[in-house]
This record gives structure tokens, sequence and C-alpha cells, in this order.
């Protein structure tokens, strides 16, 4: 009897999973209740070790038709599979976490991690970080060696931890064929495949993957796994093959009775604008998408259905936003998946925000929401996006020195300097909460202050990111404001080259505006940005580096510790540093063997012919600088804090300026001999470089500079932060024709008391006034220029506003409110100037676009449909005109702006347009044609022969409004002597019977 009613259990099991194979199916479970642990398919069941797991309601609502682990653990006995193994069963998770774990096991594991140790196999099918990990390790005899030898291969999913049940199929196959032995990995998702491994193994003997012991649910079959290493969500429906299942087979089981999500990694953007986005499909599924502005509930979304796998939709508007995008899929009857978890895809503008400390989705849509990281804030966002970041210090790794932020999409700008509350740009307080980009990965660097000693400090040397940032050769035009960027120590190889911020040579434009970069060290050249150039641009744009606002405080290398920048052949590129303090950076020798050579605040050069440069440095600060190395035979006469200059016999161009600038106490050897502020080093002078209006104490003397005017060399008279005492003799001797910017370091107007000071600080100066400049416009698009993202000017700036109408649309003036105010200035001024003297709102105004209609009708009517009262229509309206003849009168065509010999004619008012209506005295001619002849040829230059069977009485001929201008009366006539056109011949019989054709003189 017992045998008896396990067999109907194992029967009724079985029957409830008939959609599924069971060809190859050694093990099924459904637990459910009444038979939650039996094996539907061999009678070995599992056995529960704890009491907390508890039966839930399965992916089709049910009730106790699944379970939830709870920290309990199931086992059987040994399951023989041999070298083909299909796992195939449902999960359900919201955990992400960096443990391993453990859903199904069948290894050899027995410490407390998720780890095989010496020669242990088998398989484990785990969850880490939302993601399915599936990890194989196999036994084999070496083909050379002999020797025992294992092999690891993984397979990882996308994200599943969404709170929804997801379908995993797992395939372990290992093969041979003619002596050579390969493995198959495979991983499914929702009944698509994710991902596959195939890789041949260097074996005599079959890889062996299948081990015997008990297999585990939610523990290794040893039991030694720590709590943290334990899956304890839902699981449900478990199949196990001992073959490979088809496609069709596992899209089956996928979605019998249940249609699955799918995972939104299906969709990425691309087009990206400030008013598009293209939302991509991938596969090859029609799916139906959903979205909505990121501030809006998911029931105001906008749903596109039926989009094909492989194509894309577009998320169009007037203004930037940011939106949450869901896709489903369609499973007939009625029948849709649950829409899948959000993606958060934004137009350039608007910002990815990053917040350490941050709390909420971390989908980075928000301060509340913000990523914590900023390497996942880089990785999320697309060409030309915006990233916020708020105060703290950020690393780009817990421990790997060799891990960097990096830059690999064009148009990026990341900003810091936010309290992480802030709504627009300028909201930020300048010199407030300041964003740190760290190298010092376990925080206990102790800076020491030469640079032999900072070398060797183990503080860093063996712990610290050799770079920050890494711009690779697709990130052109990074923007970086508001950032500190730290503790780059480089001491990876005796050729790695650049510190804190490496940009490859391919990147043809960077900027740096309002950062910090300190306390940088290589063992090579340069601690703080490395801008090296080769762009093969000498027709094209030409490169840009732009260091704008900015510190470099105490970086050290043996050459070009602050700025090393240098141009290969064929490269055209211009360089600009502005309002920029160089504090305390060291070149010096790091050994007898590694000498020091100089430009510890900065290197230009040219390397290579065939390039351009220009080099300008406005309103710059360079103090306490020490250029101490020994190497090439420099001396106290040839190191300088700038070197600037061209290799020998290079024939590129390169031209340089020097303005508004301050050189004070920098020293070219220890015992404080001061140093040359500019030369070039121990290589070639360039073409041209002028100094005018800055300050050295040793006067610029030094023969590479070709033009000198208006400099000084007393005393600058600092405070104890460089700016400007009120007895500085830098005061009010600057050239304004030089600056650059708005402001100097502290954000205050760079220019006060009519003339501007030397060196990055403003003396007097106080804060810039910024205004919000916003532009309307239906029917029409207004350019600015400059054109700043934020709409943020400063104040008094002049902008110029171009207004374009859209198709049928004309210009039709601005209107110009400022502040609060509703109303406006009026201008017909088109482009339009206006300076920036408050917060403005301008309105483009734009009109339809009228056409007159002029028609000329004598001898008869013409009226129109539609009629309008002022006889002016829209830009491209169709207007159908019907010409009516007076008594006695005829039509004959339409002339003028239109033609044709029917009497309604339909015309399109795409301009001013005269229509003339012909009549002819005579009848029209359907009315008169009643006599059948031929006549040819026709066109015809001259001759033309009637054939008909009646006796000819008269031939007239007549032009368009009816006067006779021929006769005739034979059949064989000629009208040679008439101009070209069209003409109307008139044949009437002796009997009186007329007929009438259209003839063309050509």
């Amino acid at each position: 009897m017992k045998i008896r009613l396990l067999l109907l259990l194992l029967f009724v099991s079985i029957g409830s999973f008939a959609q599924y194979s069971t060809n190859g199916l050694i093990a099924q479970y459904g637990f459910d209740s009444g038979t939650v642990f039996i094996d539907g398919a061999n009678g070995q069941s599992f056995t529960q070790n704890g009491t907390a797991m508890t039966q839930i309601s399965d992916r089709m609502g049910t009730a106790s038709k699944a379970i939830r682990l709870n920290g309990d653990y199931l086992t059987r006995a040994n399951l023989t599979a041999g070298s083909d193994i299909t796992y195939a069963f449902w999960v359900k998770t919201s955990t992400v976490s960096n443990d391993l774990k453990t859903i199904i096991d069948d290894s050899q594991k027995n410490i407390t991690t998720n780890s095989f140790t010496g020669f242990q196999t088998g398989y484990s099918i785990m969850l880490q970080q939302g993601k399915i990990v599936a990890n194989v390790r196999m036994n084999y005899e070496h083909r050379f060696t002999g020797g025992n030898t294992v092999a690891t291969k993984t397979l990882t999913s996308g994200l599943i931890a969404d709170g929804n049940w997801h379908h995993v199929v797992v395939r372990f196959n290992s093969s041979s064929r003619s002596g050579s032995y390969s493995f198959l990995g495979e991983l499914y998702i929702d009944g698509s495949l994710y991902q596959t491994e195939s890789s041949g193994i260097t074996a005599r003997t079959l890889p062996v993957f299948d081990t015997a012991g008990d297999v585990a649910i939610g523990n290794n079959r040893n039991n030694t796994l720590g709590a943290n290493f334990r899956y304890n969500d839902a699981i449900d429906d478990i199949l196990v093959y001992n073959r490979a299942l088809t496609a069709t087979e596992i899209s089956s089981i996928a979605n019998y009775n249940f249609c699955t999500v799918i995972e939104n990694d299906k969709l990425t953007a691309s087009n990206v604008t400030a008013t598009n986005i293209d939302v991509n499909v991938a596969g090859t599924q029609a799916v139906d998408i959903a979205y909505h502005d990121i501030s809006q509930p998911l029931s105001s979304a906008i749903i596109v259905t039926n989009v094909a796998g492989g194509s894309s939709t577009s998320i169009s508007g007037t203004t930037a936003k940011a939106y949450k995008v869901y896709v489903r899929k369609n499973c007939g009857s009625g029948s849709f998946s649950a829409w899948s978890p959000a993606v958060i895809f934004k137009n350039t503008g608007i910002p990815t925000y990053v917040k350490s400390d941050a709390t909420g989705n971390n989908d980075g849509s928000s301060w509340a929401n913000a990523f914590t990281d900023i390497t996942t804030a880089i990785n999320e966002s697309y060409a030309g996006g915006v990233i916020w970041i708020a105060s703290g210090t950020y690393k780009p790794h817990a421990s790997s020195r060799d891990v960097y932020y990096t830059i690999s999409k064009e148009n990026l700008k990341i900003y810091g300097g936010f309290a992480g509350t802030e709504t627009a740009l300028n909201d930020r307080v300048f010199g407030a909460n300041e964003t740190i980009l760290s190298g010092d990965l376990n925080n206990d660097d102790v800076n020491v202050s030469s640079f032999v000693a900072s070398y060797a400090n183990t503080t860093r040397n063996a712990d610290n990111s050799y770079h920050i940032i890494q711009i690779t050769a697709t990130g052109n035009n990074l923007l970086l404001d508001g950032l500190t960027i730290s503790d780059a120590h480089n001491n990876v190889s005796a050729t790695e080259r650049g510190g804190a911020i490496v940009k490859d040579k391919a990147v043809a434009k960077l900027t740096l505006k309002n950062c910090i970069i300190k306390d940088n060290l290589s063992r090579n050249d340069n601690a703080g940005l490395l801008a090296e150039f080769e762009l093969n641009n000498t027709t094209g744009t030409r490169g840009a580096l732009l260091v704008e606002n900015s510190k470099f405080i105490n970086n050290m290398s043996r050459w070009g510790s602050g700025i090393y920048s240098f141009v290969r052949a064929n490269s055209n590129v211009d360089i600009t540093v502005a309002n920029t303090l160089f504090d305390g950076n060291i070149t010096a020798d790091l050994s007898a063997s590694l000498k020091g050579l100089g430009g510890s605040a900065s290197w230009f050069r040219v390397i290579s012919n065939g390039s351009d440069l220009n080099l300008t440095l406005v309103n710059n600060t360079y103090v306490n600088h020490s250029d101490i190395g020994t190497g090439e035979g420099l001396n106290n006469f040839t190191k300088a804090v700038v070197a600037i200059s061209k290799g020998a016999g290079i024939t590129s161009t390169f031209n340089a300026r020097v303005s508004n600038s301050i050189f004070w106490d920098n020293i070219a050897a220890t015992n404080g001999s001061k140093s040359r502020s500019i030369t070039d080093l121990y290589k070639s002078p360039i073409n041209s470089l002028t100094v005018t209006n800055s300050l050295d104490e040793l006067s610029f003397n030094d023969d590479s500079i070709s033009s000198k005017t208006g400099n000084i060399n007393s005393d600058p008279s600092f405070n104890a932060d460089y700016s400007l005492k009120g007895n500085s003799p830098a005061i009010n001797v600057g050239i304004n024709s030089a600056v650059i910017g708005a402001t100097d370091l502290l954000n205050n107007k760079r220019i006060f008391d009519t003339t501007v000071d030397m060196g990055a600080f403003e003396f007097g100066s106080s804060a810039i006034v910024y205004r919000s400049l916003s532009t309307v416009a239906n029917n029409g698009t207004v350019a600015i220029n400059p054109n700043s993202t934020s709409g943020i000017y400063a104040d008094g700036a002049s902008v110029v506003l171009t207004a374009t109408p859209s198709a049928g649309y004309e210009f039709d003036g601005f209107v110009i409110a400022s502040g609060s105010g509703s109303f406006g200035l009026l201008s017909s001024s088109n482009p339009l100037t206006i300076t920036m003297d408050a917060d403005k709102t301008v309105t483009a105004k734009f009109k339809l676009i009228r056409h007159q209609l002029t028609i000329t009708a004598a001898n008869g009517t013409v009226t129109t449909n539609p009629n309008p009262v002022n006889g002016t229509y829209a830009d491209g309206a169709s207007v159908t005109l019907t010409a009516t003849p007076d008594a006695g009168y005829g039509f004959v065509n339409w002339s003028g702006d239109a033609s044709g010999t029917t009497n309604s004619i339909t015309v399109t008012m795409n301009a001013d347009t005269n229509i003339v209506a012909n009549f002819s005295a005579t009848a029209s001619i359907s009315d008169l044609d009643k006599l059948s002849f031929t006549s040819y040829p026709n066109p015809t230059k001259g001759a033309i022969k009637i054939i008909t069977a009646e006796n000819i009485k008269s031939i007239i001929i007549y032009n368009l409004i009816g006067k006779e201008v021929k006769a005739f009366k034979t059949k064989d006539i000629d009208i040679s002597t008439l101009p070209l056109g069209v003409y109307i011949l008139k044949v009437e019989t002796e009997n009186g019977k007329i007929g009438i054709r259209k003839i063309i003189k050509k």
C-alpha cells in the first residue's frame, strides 16, 4: 500500500509537470504542499535541516507551492550525472551582497566560504551582487605533464535580485572528440541564453566535475558554510537533466503558465541630446516599453507597444528630463509580463548624483537616491552625461592600486563641491564642501616634504593608487570641475608615466576648472596632470587643454611635476593655464642613476615636426618650488619653474605668451639659490616667447624669452594664502586684454578697480554675481552664444540670441522679461544681443507665414476653397480654384503661376501667387468638339496635315486668349511663322461640323 501511494504521488507530481520533457530527467522537485521534498522523477527526496523554512505562493500566486529557506538547507543523496548536467529552477530574491551565497551545491567544498581548496572539484550555483554565478571545477590529467590538474569556469548573469520570480537554467558539459577535450557551460535567464563559456582543455583524460556525495540546497554538502554564504530566499520547481535542453524546451519551461519579467538590461540608450533619447531593444523579441518623468508614478507612463527586438523607439520632449523606462513582453492571449524594474535614462544636462552616504535607491536619480561611488556613476553615464558629486572622500578601489576612475565616454562633465542639497550648479558654495578623489586607499598617509623620502614613505608607497583618473582615447572633451585629486603614488615601474590624471594622446580636449591637484608623486615624469597630444589634425579642429582657477600643490616627480604637456607630430593644439596657483611642487633626483630635470610647476614641449602649439599662461602665481635635479648638466641658469621648449632640430611652430603672472621664492638648488622662472632647460627655444606685465625676482633673465614688456621684480607682498596685501606692487599693473575668465582664484571678479592685478588673486574684489537666462520658443528655436549649459552667466555678460523659425513660420520678435516681471521689452532684432544685468526670460515669437493669392479672370469668374476674407493663406496650404466662364465664353486654360486646361485645379501656397484664368469668346473646347479628325505631327515646327473624310470649309488657328492668328482652307497647313507656344486649331466642314484640337508650335 505504501508503494502504491508513493507511486501515486509520483504520478501526480510528474503529471503536474507534464509541460516539461521527461527525457533525461533525473530529478524533479515542485515543493508543493503535501509533497514538498518528494523527487517526482526518481523518488529521492530532500531532507530539511532546520525549522525556519516556510511555504510561500509560487510565481502564479498559488499559495504553498514554493519555499523560502530562511536559513534552513536541504540535502539529498548523490545525483549521478556523468559529464553532462542541466539544472532548471526558479528563484525570487532581493538580496544584493558581495558574498557568494550558495543556492545549489554538488561539490567537495568544505570551508566556511564558497571557495575551492587544493584539488577539490564539483559545481555550485550561487548568488552574488544580485546576479546568478555558476561555478564549476574539473579534474583531469594534463596532456603534457601527466600531472593531476584542475580547471575552473564561471558563468555570471545580469541582475535578477528585483523581488520578482526568475527562471534559471545552468548546463555544465565536458566532452571529447578525436582525442581533444573541451568544456561547455551555458546560462539561461528567463528563457533566453545569457552567457556561453566554451573552451578547449589540454588533457589526456575527460575532465570530471561530477563528485560522489550529497546535493545541497542553501549550503554545501559538508554543512560548513558560514551564514553569510547561504542562500536564504525563495526557490521553486527544480528540474535536473543528464543532457542538454534545447532552446525550445527551455523557453517552454520558462513560459509555461507564467509570463516572465524581462531584464531591463535589454534596454540601452543612444542618440542622447537635450530633447531626445533613442531607447534600443536588444535581442529579437518584440516588447512593450513604458516611460515617464522620473518624478511621476508608473501610472503616468506612456506605453509604446510592440517594439521589435533589434530596433528602437524615441523619447522626445521640449526640455531635458530624467526618465524611468520599463520593458515587458506580450505573452499572447492578452497576457503580459510584469514591467521590469526601471532603468533611468537622462537627456544631456540632467545630472547623475553621487553622495557617499546616500541611503535611498542608489540609482543616481537624486541626492536622496544617489550612487555612493563615482565608478558606478561613470559607468552608468553615457556620452554628454553630467555627474554631480557631494562632499566627501572617494577612492577608485578599496585596495587595488591599479584600478582608476576610467573615462571612456566623450563630453562627460564631472562636478564636485556640493553639499548634497543643490538643485542648480550655481547653488554650490565656492570653497566649501570639498569633494576629494583620493589614492590613499588605506587612509593612513603621513606626507613628508622631500621627493626621496616621499617616494620611500611606507604610509603610501605600497598601498596608494598609481593613478586617480585615466582618460582613454574615447574620453574626449572631459570637464573636471570642483574636485580635489590627491595622493597618487606612481612607483609601478621604470617606464610608467604620469600621476594623478593621465590623458591618452588621442584625446583632443580636456578642461580642468576649480580643481586642486595635490600630494601626488611619480617615479618618472609628472605627478599632477600628464597631457600628451598626437592628433593628426593639421587641417581640422585644434586640440585644447584648458586649466582655469585651480591649484597644483606639493606634487613631486623628476620633471614636469605639476603639468607636463607635450605635442607629437602633426598636431595643432592650444594650451591655456589661467588664474591658477602653483605652490611647492618639486623636481629632484630620486637616486644617483635617476636624475631630475626641471619644470616643477610645468613643462610644455613640442617634440616632433609638423605641429603648431599656442601656449597662454595668464594670471598665475608660482611660489615655493624646488627644481633641484642634476640631470643633463642643468644648473641654476638653465633650470626653471616653468619649462617651455622644442626639441633640437624640430621645425614645428610653438608660440607662447606669459601675462599678469607672479614668480616668487622658487629655488634651483638645495642651498637656496633662486631658480629662473622660465627656460628651455637643456632643449631648444621656441619660435616666440613673450612675457608681459609679470613679476619675477630675477627679471625673466633667460635668452629663450624673445620679448619682455611691463615686468617688475619687487616683492609681491603676499598674504599667507598668496593673495595680495594692500601695499603689493602687483595691484592694478596687469594688462586687461590678456585676461581669461570672469573670476579670480577666489571666485571674485577678475578685474576690479579698472585694471587687473598680477597673479591668481584680485585684491579688493568681491564675489561675482551670476544671472540666469531662460528662453522660450514655440514653433522655432533659439541659439545662444555663448551657450551656458546651466543657463548661468556672470553679471554684465553679453549674450547673443538667434531665432530660427520652424517650417511654415517666420520670426515675429523677441520679448525680454527681467527678474520676476511678467511683461517685457519688445525687440524685432534678430540676432539680438542682451546684457545679463538681471535674471532674464526671453521669448522668441513666431507666426505662421501667409501668402497672397491674386486671381485675374476676364470674361468669367474663379472661386476658391478655402476662401479667407483677407485673401492670404498659411504657408503650405492647399487651395482649389474653379473657373466659370461668362455667357458666350468658354474656359481655355490657366496661366501665370498655374497651368492646365481643366477648369478646376489645386495649388500649394508656398509663396505669393498670381494666377490667370483664360476664357475664349467661342464656346468651350468640350462644347464645340463634334468632328472626328486627326492632325499630325503635333508638336510641330510648322507643317500640319489634317486627315478627315469630310470636306473642309475652313481651318482657323487661335491663340490662348481666343484671338484668330491664322486661317486656311486646305488640309495641309503651315504655322512656321507663329511664335513658339500652344494654340487652338478649329476645323469646320461643309456640312457644319466643328472639331477642336490643341496644337504645339515648337
